[in-house]
């Protein structure tokens, strides 16, 4: 098994995607099926920056929220720089089902 190290800057920006998720959507279940996700990142300023570099984070950040049973459902996913928000950075994310309805179980 692979040990990933995630930096402290990458903790951070885990657990603020993660406070977000659960601000949102507090009392859920995780989706389950093969899933689309979209994200449009927001960054704080003109500094250069990569944004794959965020995408495993936001995933890691999502499935420790329960949003999904495990990022490993993840078919197609589109990555978006958009307009630099000083006050407000962030991502703002899109979840489909690949084909049909996101399903929920319950329990």
């Amino acid at each position: 098994m692979a040990t990933t190290y995630v930096s402290a800057a990458g903790v951070k920006f885990q657990k603020s995607v993660m406070a977000a998720v659960i601000k949102q959507i507090s009392q859920h279940s995780p989706l389950h099926g093969r899933l689309c996700v979209s994200m449009l990142f927001h960054g704080p300023s003109a500094r250069k920056y990569d944004i794959s570099n965020f995408v495993k984070t936001t995933e890691d950040a999502l499935t420790k929220a329960r949003v999904w049973v495990d990022d490993e459902q993840i078919d197609e996913e589109h990555l978006y720089r958009g307009p630099i928000d000083r006050v407000d950075p962030r991502v703002e994310i899109e979840i489909s089902q690949v084909s049909g309805t996101v399903s929920r179980k319950e329990g």
